[in-house]
């Protein structure tokens, strides 16, 4: 997963930024996007 972080984070922030003007939300959305996909992996692993 902190690969997945490392190599698409930056990609996902920008992306944020430009949709919503806003450094520290696009910051934010960007972790809970993150924490979201890492939620569905361990779901998925458990099914």
């Amino acid at each position: 997963m902190e690969e997945l972080y490392k190599e698409n984070a930056k990609i996902v922030y920008h992306f944020l930024l430009s949709k919503c003007r806003d450094e520290q939300l696009a910051e934010d959305l960007t972790l809970e996007t993150f924490l979201k996909a890492y939620q569905s992996l361990v779901w998925w692993e458990a099914v």
